[in-house]
């Protein structure tokens, strides 16, 4: 027989369709432990003389801090197997090619290596999962046919499934069933705690009652397209029992980790916090060429509130929170001149003493960080330095033209994130200038809020009619087609909405990756304008002007005037504001 081991169903990628759920909820609690895997080892050589192929797999596998370490356990362990094949969307091809170098097999049978490819062939193969093909009166094979039930006698891809849930193992026929299991409720029905039970179970009661409702037995497969962004009636109840779980675990997990339990904090319950809203069924993060009418009317986001409307709102702005599909980073650059290497510590103390959420800590800087001061600032948050990016952003044809601006190189870093390796395990990076403060415990709304459908967020700049100048670039310095191509990726309300500032920057990775072609050729070609026209402030203008921002954030979040209201979140100190940052940094204790 054949085997999927889900040694995690975390992931970075956000699937349409994904049989795991994991583009619902991606629950750091299925991490398995050593003990886990070496009762699945055991259990599979007490029950199978001669296993077939097994495929060690997620959510993302590479996402385990031990996927190597299982591999090699697992394949010096179990005996006479066929074949160990690693599942990965090669987002972290450090592990990938470290698998790879033991003699594994790596699950590059989809044709690519690429994670953005693979993200868009994903699309186009899963189908929605929360439909149910028996409720929506959509023709079904029978299910005995299935090419996942098929894997059990190593005729087809897939095999039995185990994974961590609960707290505990728990095996079923294939990891769709294991879905479907818990969406109609009935996990302690068809989803069995040792292999033993589940190969002495009736899996023609399993045909009959769980697979009618899988979509891969489904005959006419592309109706499911006709009906994405649904869920059918019979998923709902067990849908929200297990955002909830999974959801509110994932919250418990993070806070745990920060060594602090206190959700007052963030400014409500831990439900309230913890619980994201479900994102839309079957909506790709991938979409459509740019170029398509289709993509048009996708992805043209919402009417931007006004900037006065979101000033009036305050603080407690609706922030909905976003578990995301990755870890969190925050991120500052530097060009290494000590005001600025000092005013980044006082920032970072800041952050970590209001803040209760999970984060890492980048610095991007051409030469190392002096890393005593900022580990000891981070209090117990993983540090690291980035010192490529300039190579990172040559990479796409930036800075081959000499640099003659009064700004440093440092300034366009920010761009480079998503292109670099560093953070390809990270679902979403808070970027923020070093002269910024922290002021408030409700930082973590703007750590947590909703990005789904946008590539950034912040808030708009208080200067932003004198810095934009966006009109220009798109009616004469980008030129067509390039401008009507970046017209339908940003949606008509580019010309209209606010202007943010980019010194409290919010990027979803996710989004971006899920179109990284494009978003290199968005650079390039803003880089050509920028030869050519010499932009104000070309950081600020290419967030503003290429990319689909959210702009309705809050003022309280970035606020870059003298003197700060009493609810104010993030004082940002900009121009000659700098004195004035030392003395509220003396005051707090942060110098």
């Amino acid at each position: 027989m054949n085997y999927e081991i889900d040694i995690t169903r975390r992931c970075n990628f956000s699937c349409p369709g994904c049989n795991h759920l994991c583009n619902i909820a991606s629950d750091p609690s299925s991490d398995m432990t050593p003990e886990d895997v070496a009762s699945v080892v055991s259990q599979i050589n007490a029950n199978d003389p001669s296993p077939g192929r097994i495929i060690v797999v997620g959510g993302e596998p590479t996402l385990h801090p031990k996927c190597v370490e299982y591999c090699r356990y697992i394949k010096d362990n179990v005996r006479s197997f066929s074949q160990l094949r690693l599942n990965t969307n090669f987002s972290h091809p450090g592990v990938s090619d470290s698998v790879a170098s033991l003699g594994y097999d790596l699950a590059d049978y989809l044709g690519s290596r690429d994670p953005a490819e693979l993200r868009r062939i994903k699309a186009n193969t899963h189908y929605n999962s929360l439909l149910s093909p028996r409720e929506e009166g959509i023709p079904i094979d029978d299910p005995h046919n299935c090419f996942i039930l098929r894997g059990l006698d190593g005729s087809g891809p897939c095999g039995m499934c185990v994974h961590r849930y609960r707290g505990r193992l728990w095996w079923c026929y294939c990891p769709n069933a294991t879905s479907l299991a818990k969406l109609l409720g009935r996990e302690d029905e068809f989803m069995f705690r040792t292999l033993a039970d589940l190969l002495r179970s009736d899996k023609g009661r399993l045909c009959s009652e769980i697979c009618v409702h899988c979509m891969s037995i489904a005959r006419r497969q592309l109706l499911a397209k006709d009906t994405e962004g649904r869920v059918s009636r019979c998923f709902k109840k067990g849908l929200a029992a297990f955002r909830k779980y999974a959801g509110g675990r994932a919250g418990q997990v993070r806070r745990k980790k920060a060594g602090a339990g206190n959700t007052a904090a963030c400014g409500g319950s831990a439900e309230a916090e913890c619980t994201r809203p479900v994102p839309a069924v079957g909506a790709s993060s991938t979409g459509a060429s740019p170029l398509s009418e289709a993509s048009r009317a996708e992805v043209a986001p919402p009417e931007a509130s006004s900037p006065v409307a979101s000033a009036k709102a305050g603080a407690d702005i609706a922030m909905p929170r976003y578990s995301g599909f990755g870890r969190t980073c925050v991120v500052y650059v530097t060009d290494g001149n000590p005001d600025d290497a000092a005013r980044l510590l006082w920032s970072l103390r800041s952050l970590v003493r209001h803040s209760s959420s999970a984060f890492d800590v980048a610095v991007l800087s051409n030469c190392p960080v002096g890393g005593v001061q900022v580990t000891s600032s981070c209090a117990g948050h993983a540090y690291f330095n980035v010192t490529d990016m300039y190579d990172t952003l040559c990479g796409v044809g930036m800075f081959r033209d000499r640099w003659n601006r009064r700004w440093p190189f440092e300034v366009l870093y920010r761009l480079g994130i998503p292109l670099s390796p560093r953070f390809s395990e990270y679902g979403r990076v808070l970027y923020l200038d070093t002269d910024t403060l922290a002021l408030s415990p409700k930082v973590d709304r703007l750590l947590g809020a909703d990005l789904r459908g946008f590539e950034a967020g912040g808030v708009y700049d208080i200067d932003g009619d004198c810095y934009g100048r966006i009109d220009r670039l798109l009616s004469s310095d980008l030129g067509q087609p390039h401008a009507s191509e970046v017209l339908a990726w940003v949606g008509p309300s580019l010309l209209t909405r606010a202007y943010i500032n980019a010194g409290v920057l919010l990027l979803n990775l996710d989004e971006i990756r899920g179109q990284m072609p494009w978003y290199r050729r968005r650079l390039e070609m803003f880089w050509e304008a920028e030869c050519r026209c010499k932009f104000e402030y070309l950081d600020q203008d290419f967030v503003n002007s290429m990319m689909r921002v959210r702009t309705d954030f809050s003022t309280m979040f970035n606020w870059q005037r003298g003197g700060y209201p009493s609810d104010c979140v993030v004082r940002h100190y900009i121009k000659d504001q700098k004195a004035d940052m030392q003395a509220r940094a003396r005051e707090d204790g942060l110098v």
